[in-house]
């Protein structure tokens, strides 16, 4: 039985909660358990979000060959990953209302299979010198559907991890869940460049195999995560994993009333707002960074295979970081936002770092300009994850599917109207250089940090664990549970672990 949900915006109502000093109407919560197979969920998902960033990245790094062997021009290299985002604002609505009314099976099945169908077709028509154009229209098509599956590869990882982790897990989760997405898009560079060859010895139709090959491969293992779904997938577990994963959730619509500031709690929520607005321009004017980043360091003498090289370990030390980060976090849960703080510091320092390398102020040693870009791209992504977690405790009880969604939305928003800025070659000076890009990524790290500060932080979604931990620590609660189901209930000992710190 899902139960009532109860608001706390102050420690002092949470633990009063936990002691019996409040009284209210809420549904005695049923007893909540951890399993051990969250650990394959969460693989199983991690595949879909891999799956997608591969996808959506396959032609940026073969562009020489699909240029020979195509006659691709700027066009196809400039609308293809941008059906996307165009693919996303489309399927976000409806992919939520699935998630919210069908559960989590049911989403990812519809985005493992949109991306399964669309990868069909383009590995037979690849080989063809016949069907060059169909080819182009196909990969087009099949760019269209990869963005379609945008909203549940990028969009329901603090979803899952509210459904499934208990709260010490939640970050570590929603890190993994996430950066799976942006791994996916590196590992593209080296799926390109592994499989497709393009040398003064290699001739179309070699390059138009190899195409194929690489595209069997996309086809393959997009098929295998939808068999994976199919087979295995629950969309939540028997018990809830927490207090708060317990609680009947806001609809769509309701969440929509809260988001514009019409909903129960009265006025418009200026903190979730920040953290929205302050996510949406580090993640959007980051793709308008990237874009340009070759432009950019290939007129300090570095070749494009060493950007390229900069940009798959800039995601992958990413991911070193961003995982011990989460894991000490489990234990800092109740300080998201200083830990937010932190990482956006340390994010536009490298950045500015960067834009003084740039402009010859700093040294412009090879090594300095990968160093400074690779430590800004860690630090932003690894601020990710504690974005999604913030912003998730901040409207509880909204469905974490829909503030994500809503985050990722501005993000997309943001990276469009960037990335147009970017195509349309505004600012580039003499040197064929857009250096004005890396001084809006150093001043958009700090913008956000500063909208974090303003803001009033009430984790309230954070605060309804609080008062059921307590209570278990109290005596008042049963953390442990004899119901079905392998695993064990997860009550932290640690009171000082349970004090939020906004």
């Amino acid at each position: 039985m899902a139960a009532q949900v109860q608001i706390y915006d102050t420690l002092e109502d949470a633990m009063g909660a936990a002691r019996g000093d409040s009284h209210s109407d809420v549904i005695n919560p049923c007893p909540y358990r951890v399993y051990k197979r969250r650990w394959y969920i969460l693989a199983v998902y991690c595949l879909l979000a891999f799956n997608q960033g591969v996808i959506w990245n396959t032609w940026g790094p073969l562009k020489d060959a699909m240029q020979s062997a195509y006659s691709w021009g700027n066009f196809e290299f400039g609308m293809l990953p941008n059906w996307a985002p165009i693919g996303f604002v489309i399927a976000l609505a409806p992919s939520l209302i699935i998630v919210n009314r069908c559960g989590l099976k049911v989403a990812c099945l519809s985005g493992a299979s949109l991306m399964a169908v669309g990868t069909v077709a383009p590995c037979f028509l690849a080989q063809s010198a016949s069907f060059t154009e169909a080819f182009t229209i196909v990969c087009h098509i099949d760019a269209l559907f990869c963005g379609l599956s945008c909203p549940v590869a990028m969009a329901l990882p603090p979803a899952l991890s509210a459904v499934w982790f208990p709260p010490g897990e939640r970050i570590l989760s929603t890190s993994v869940a996430t950066l799976s997405n942006y791994v996916g898009s590196a590992f593209s560079f080296q799926f390109g460049h592994l499989f497709v060859k393009n040398s003064t010895n290699t001739t179309v139709e070699d390059i138009r195999q190899s195409v194929a090959h690489l595209l069997y491969l996309e086809c393959g293992l997009a098929f295998f995560s939808l068999l994976l779904f199919v087979a295995y997938f629950p969309a939540k577990p028997k018990l809830p994993s927490s207090a708060s994963a317990q609680v009947n959730r806001l609809s769509f619509r309701d969440s929509l009333a809260q988001l514009i500031g019409r909903g129960d709690n009265g006025g418009t929520c200026f903190a979730l707002w920040s953290a929205c607005l302050a996510y949406s321009i580090v993640a959007g004017v980051n793709g308008g960074f990237l874009a340009a980043f070759n432009l950019n360091v290939e007129t300090l003498g570095a070749s494009v295979a060493q950007a390229d090289a900069a940009g798959f370990w800039s995601v992958l030390s990413a991911g070193l970081v961003c995982l011990p980060v989460a894991l000490l976090s489990g234990r800092l849960r109740n300080r998201l936002r200083p830990c937010l703080l932190i990482l956006l510091l340390l994010s536009g320092v490298a950045y500015l770092c960067f834009s003084l390398t740039c402009l010859g102020i700093l040294p412009t040693w090879p090594s300095l300009i990968f160093a400074t870009s690779c430590a800004g791209c860690v630090f932003l992504y690894s601020a990710v994850p504690f974005f999604f977690e913030l912003a998730a405790d901040l409207a509880y009880p909204a469905p974490e599917s829909v503030i994500c969604g809503f985050l990722t939305l501005g993000n997309n928003l943001v990276a469009m109207a960037f990335l147009g800025v970017v195509t349309g070659g505004v600012g580039v000076d003499k040197a064929g250089r857009m250096l004005w890009i890396n001084w809006t990524m150093a001043a958009v790290c700090f913008a956000a940090l500063l909208a974090l500060v303003v803001a009033p932080a009430r984790l309230r979604r954070n605060l309804a664990d609080v008062a059921a931990e307590s209570g278990d620590l109290l005596g008042e609660g049963d953390g442990k549970c004899e119901g079905e189901g392998e695993g064990e209930a997860i009550v932290s000992n640690d009171r000082d672990s349970l004090l939020p710190s906004t």
